[in-house]
């Protein structure tokens, strides 16, 4: 297929492969690295990863530019690194966030959207040099073929970036590899390698102090530090900072640390509240953290405790430094998964389920702008923990309440599930009562006055507040709607996108292919679209976006070299199957299927979510083997991606089934652009 026939062309497929796996690293380690670096970035993820493809178009359209601008990507790069050193302490002005309100930017002095527009200029630019190289590489052999290699290149360099993420490196280490893999491209030439190594040396000094101290999970960028009793002069405990915000702590609330800090009594209240209203024996923590409900857990006699924790350094460090070592018990099980999976597969019934202060602060991935821990507060959530529950059995929820209307949706999720089998207890002496403890379940059912001084039972909630759901699992918004922050950043993004692409004669409105360019469109969402779905199945961890992610890019693959064997490809009937397979995805519910038989039902929803993409993959190849300007078509195609990039964001006003339809609308237009190139 590859039809190399000197060695000549085996170097230019080489360097073709190289390209494509330095520039999905690169893409993967800057959408991880930046919103450890400057945190608002971590609520617009996706940002980078548009940028990215809007980059990288440029940078195809300008393939037949004389000047060569990979010999300016390490320069490029080390201004972005510095760019990130200089606003790492830099106080953001977000006060108007309403979606985000536990950003904690509000009294800053600089405008959140000048920081993201930066942002987004920088790492555009830096991803143009090598979507120059990539342009030029795609030339120089037929479409499929060099389609395939790019495919493998982006393979391999997200399963070695799932690597390093799996090992925790250091991001200096990240750097390192993918800067050495960056040096072959300057082999020719002595004094340009010795120059590009310089640079490179000079971006690992800028990257190295800013994870200097810290550690790195496959999640966050981990700081922490001990909690010291100022009369007692002695360590009681541990603060872990996630991407530089406070995350959570590690307190000794055992009976003799509280008598010598009765500073520690209004935590050690809240975590065994509800071990003194019932008295489980089998409990789950979900969110466990670093070990605060697993040592209430024991403290307060349950004899068998399992403890879900997604982040694995977390949980490791609760096994090495909480001060009561509630991991190294043997009445403890430490399970590291999501906790809406860990639900699904256990057939164990629970005494107590108790969430932790589950807030992750981190958005489930590139694609989507749906937070890590969201899915674990819907209403389909709580149906399945209420199974999970034993006769008599109690959820309990503990939520640091920032927003009423918060508290109000999450009251309003539970009130659908368990009806009158719901309590709700507010902290009475703690500065703003911002303390909330939700318990449902049949064990609550005749439940009694409760004798909790530093307690009161609370039902001043919005009853008319909108459960969320898996399909709007937005707990962060008030209501249904994309709040005008983010519609200013899609403006803006559009706006320099326009500029950027039409600064370039290289695009004139005869060669702008908008088959290409609406193919692009309706895969990004239909790639956001199945990474929620899956989410949902597998659970939210960085293993499964990063299997979901290779897993899309082998069935694109196999899409091509099916289209590569088939002399004859009926594009109508490819279309065709791809709407009804779109379709179906709209109208049917993957976990529907679980209902029926857990492992059955994984198979079949994974076909059914499956089957777009492939059909996709197949229009996409067809097309590409047709293709007569390589680097223009392809770049088309990228841009496209920047419009399936910002729909993503009418799943807060409509839900996500509803971009299956987009996504419909997109392949739809792309189909029509196709027919009027034929005519």
């Amino acid at each position: 297929m590859l039809g190399l026939r000197s060695r000549s062309d085996f170097s230019k497929m080489s360097e073709l492969f190289l390209v494509s796996f330095v520039t999905l690293f690169f893409e993967i380690l800057f959408i991880r690295w930046i919103p450890s670096s400057i945190q608002i970035v971590a609520y617009f993820t996706n940002i980078i990863l548009i940028s990215a493809f809007l980059g990288l178009g440029i940078g195809c359209l300008l393939a037949e530019h004389k000047s060569n601008l990979m010999n300016f990507f390490p320069l490029g790069m080390l201004g972005y690194v510095t760019l990130a050193f200089l606003f790492h302490d830099v106080e953001i002005n977000a006060a108007f966030l309403q979606t985000e309100h536990l950003l904690g930017f509000y009294d800053g002095k600089v405008n959140f959207l000048l920081v993201v527009l930066i942002v987004f200029i920088v790492n555009t630019m830096l991803f143009v040099p090598p979507g120059q190289k990539l342009g030029r590489c795609l030339k120089d052999f037929k479409p499929l073929a060099a389609y395939s290699v790019n495919i493998l290149g982006s393979i391999l360099g997200t399963a070695v970036f799932s690597y390093l993420s799996y090992r925790m490196m250091e991001p200096v280490y990240w750097f390192l590899l993918g800067l050495s893999l960056t040096m072959w491209f300057y082999r020719s030439s002595v004094k340009l390698l010795t120059l590009q190594v310089f640079i490179s040396a000079l971006i690992l000094l800028v990257v190295h102090p800013l994870g200097k101290g810290t550690f790195w999970s496959p999640y966050y960028k981990i700081d922490m530090q001990p909690i010291i009793s100022q009369r007692l002069q002695k360590v009681i405990g541990y603060e872990i900072a996630a991407n530089n915000m406070f995350h959570q702590n590690a307190f000794n609330l055992s009976e003799e640390s509280v008598r010598e800090s009765p500073g520690l009594n209004r935590y050690k209240d809240i975590y065994e509240f509800p071990y003194k209203l019932f008295h489980p024996q089998d409990v789950l923590i979900l969110g466990a953290g670093s070990g605060n409900d697993a040592s209430a857990a024991l403290r307060m006699g349950s004899q068998t405790v399992h403890a879900v924790e997604i982040d694995p350094f977390i949980a490791g460090l609760g096994k090495r430094l909480h001060p009561e070592k509630p991991y190294r018990s043997d009445r403890v099980r430490v399970v590291v998964d999501d906790a809406r999976s860990f639900i699904k597969k256990t057939d164990r019934k629970f005494d107590l389920i108790t969430f932790g202060y589950l807030d992750s602060h981190k958005v489930l991935s590139q694609f989507s702008s749906v937070r890590l821990d969201n899915f674990i507060y819907t209403k389909e959530s709580f149906l399945d923990i209420q199974d999970r529950l034993a006769p008599g059995g109690v959820l309990s929820l503990t939520y640091y309440v920032f927003k009423e209307w918060v508290a109000s949706k999450l009251y309003v999720a539970l009130k659908e599930v368990f009806k009158d089998d719901l309590r709700v207890f507010r902290a009475s002496t703690y500065v703003d009562n911002d303390t909330a403890i939700f318990l449902a379940g049949p064990g609550v059912r005749g439940m009694g006055p409760v004798d909790a001084p530093n307690f009161k039972e609370y039902d001043g909630f919005d009853k008319g507040a909108q459960a969320i759901r898996d399909d709007w699992p937005y707990l962060y918004l008030m209501n249904r709607g994309v709040p005008f922050h983010y519609i200013l950043i899609i403006f803006f993004v559009l706006v320099v996108s326009v500029v950027g692409v039409f600064c370039f004669k290289s695009l004139s409105i005869k060669d702008f292919n908008t088959h290409f360019f609406f193919l692009g469109s309706g895969f990004m969402l239909l790639e956001t679209t199945s990474i929620t779905r899956f989410a949902l199945l597998f659970g939210s961890t960085w293993i499964v976006n990063s299997a979901v992610i290779i897993s899309i890019l082998i069935m694109i693959l196999f899409a091509t070299l099916f289209v590569e064997k088939s002399k004859n490809i009926n594009i109508r009937w490819m279309y065709a199957l791809l709407m009804f397979s779109l379709f179906l995805n709209w109208l049917l519910n993957p976990e529907i299927f679980l209902a029926f038989d857990r492992h059955l039902g994984i198979i079949i929803s994974s076909c059914l979510l499956s089957l777009p993409i492939l059909f996709a993959g197949i229009i996409f190849a067809s097309s590409f083997r047709a293709s007569r300007n390589v680097p223009s078509d392809y770049a088309c195609n990228l841009l496209g991606s920047i419009i399936g990039g910002c729909c993503e964001y009418f799943s807060m006003l409509t839900g996500f089934r509803f971009l299956f339809v987009l996504a419909m609308m997109m392949y739809y237009l792309s189909y029509r652009g196709l027919s009027r190139r034929r005519g």
